[in-house]
């Protein structure tokens, strides 16, 4: 009756405000579930990933240059054994490149699931069914190049060491492809299960707090660039071992020490603990050193475009290599110059020039100051680079999975059935899943091998 709802309507304003709040709270919370779900179903919003690889012999400048553009400043490191991995971030606002980049903390990644939420909810969801978010099926090919066969590049060198080493890495990667057991795939799946309840939570209560913030704004802005970094030794015994992982998706950075001189032949060294210990001379200059890396790049990108022939229209249109020389410090200005003006008439005219976007003399004392122009230009060409030609629509379910799958591993590799219920879990259809992997792959995120039959069941989830 009449009288019967206005006495529920007394006793409901007559609550404590507190449990008002909370139900309130508690109606928003189960329609932003609502909304995850559905964006997790059809929701695709633009995300930016690119990987930046610096390549350079050990001791060059390589971590010192990573640490400057975090704004840290220069401290002793051990030298690199063929790669570390890092994930960051670069934090710049859209017109200013002084800020430094750094490391991606689970908030950042709780903060951008919830970003793309927003995003979705305001644009509507998409009603097609999610599909490679690429143009063209990605179709991962792996094969080692012989840069030594290029009549106009100095030949690689090898040593007993390098192959001892991959002798190693083949009959450990034998065994750890032998990986499939009812408990470890129960332990796994529990514990993937339990981190996607945590983050689909967490996800929630950020959307609630965004909607209510008067600073948040939901825009179709360019998204937050989100780095793979790897810091990878270029001694020319890395040449083979480094080609697998060199996509089109990828910054390169040369690295080279300037004040050594182009004509100088390459150092061996080893830094352990600020300890610097020289291993005499390798049998190739650096400028000859930069031409191999600058070759195996070139080549190693049309292979994987299924490309017979080298023309200048078989990659994506844009340079993806920048020449960084470091020790800029011991030159004089009129040498730094000497040395650019040098490295461009030897690369003009050469196929691989096309790929390269600058050339560049670094001082690694200046790492921490911000506001220091040469790392300015570094890190605006990697933001430049990343917004405009990686900036792609993909499905926000291939967030979570990354997300998931990266947080769930407890070693650095899992079974391609252990992929499937993760993905299954993330509403990805399973024959979607070898795309999104691909996906992933040229980033350097994870490492899928669908053509190497060894390891076409098992995915590197932790590339380091």
């Amino acid at each position: 009756s009449v009288g019967e709802a206005r006495t529920a309507y007394d006793l409901m304003q007559m609550m404590e405000p507190d449990a008002r709040e909370a139900r309130d709270e508690e109606r928003k919370r189960k329609q932003w579930t609502v909304d995850l779900q559905n964006a997790l179903k059809d929701g695709k919003e633009d995300v930016t990933y690119a990987r930046v690889m610096f390549i350079g012999p050990s001791g060059v400048g390589k971590s010192s240059l990573l640490r400057g553009l975090m704004g840290m400043e220069l401290e002793a490191a051990n030298s690199t054994v063929l790669a570390d991995t890092y994930l960051l971030k670069n934090t710049w606002a859209k017109t200013d490149f002084s800020s430094k980049w750094c490391n991606v903390t689970e908030d950042d990644e709780i903060h951008e699931l919830a970003v793309l939420l927003h995003k979705t909810k305001k644009q509507g969801f998409e009603t097609s069914s999610l599909v490679n978010p690429c143009p063209t099926p990605v179709r991962v090919r792996h094969r080692v190049l012989q840069v030594s066969s290029r009549s106009d590049i100095p030949e690689a060198q090898s040593s007993a060491s390098h192959t001892v080493a991959v002798s190693n890495l083949k009959k450990k990667r034998k065994r750890s492809v032998h990986l499939e057991s009812p408990n470890r795939d129960s332990e796994f799946l529990g514990k993937a299960k339990g981190i996607q309840n945590f983050v689909l939570s967490e996800v929630v209560k950020k959307a609630c707090i965004l909607s209510e913030s008067e600073n948040f704004q939901v825009t179709d802005s360019t998204p937050e660039v989100l780095l793979h970094v790897w810091d990878c030794g270029g001694q020319p015994v890395y040449l083979d071992a480094l080609q697998p992982f060199l996509s089109s998706h990828t910054m390169f950075f040369l690295l080279y020490n300037a004040a050594d001189g182009l004509d100088s032949l390459v150092k061996s060294v080893w830094l352990e603990e600020g300890e610097k210990t020289e291993h005499g001379n390798l049998e190739v200059t650096v400028l000859d050193q930069l031409q191999q890396w600058m070759a195996a790049i070139h080549a190693s990108l049309f292979m994987k475009e299924n490309v017979l022939s080298c023309t200048a229209e078989a990659l994506p249109p844009y340079p993806r290599i920048m020449l960084a020389g470091t020790h800029g410090d011991l030159l004089e200005e009129d040498n730094c110059k000497q040395v650019l003006d040098t490295l461009e008439s030897q690369y003009e005219g050469k196929a691989f020039s096309k790929l390269l976007v600058d050339s560049i003399i670094l001082d690694n004392t200046k790492a921490g100051e911000v506001d220091d122009k040469p790392f300015m230009k570094v890190r605006e060409t990697v933001q430049k680079f990343s917004s405009e030609n990686l900036t792609v629509k993909t499905p926000v379910a291939w967030v979570l999975f990354r997300k998931i799958l990266s947080k769930a591993k407890s070693s650095p590799i899992v079974t391609f059935k252990e992929v499937l219920a993760v993905a299954k879990s993330c509403k990805i259809q399973e024959e979607v899943v070898p795309s999104v992997l691909s996906f992933y792959h040229e980033l350097g995120v994870f490492l899928y091998y669908p053509d190497v039959q060894e390891l076409s069941k098992v995915v590197f989830v932790d590339p380091q």
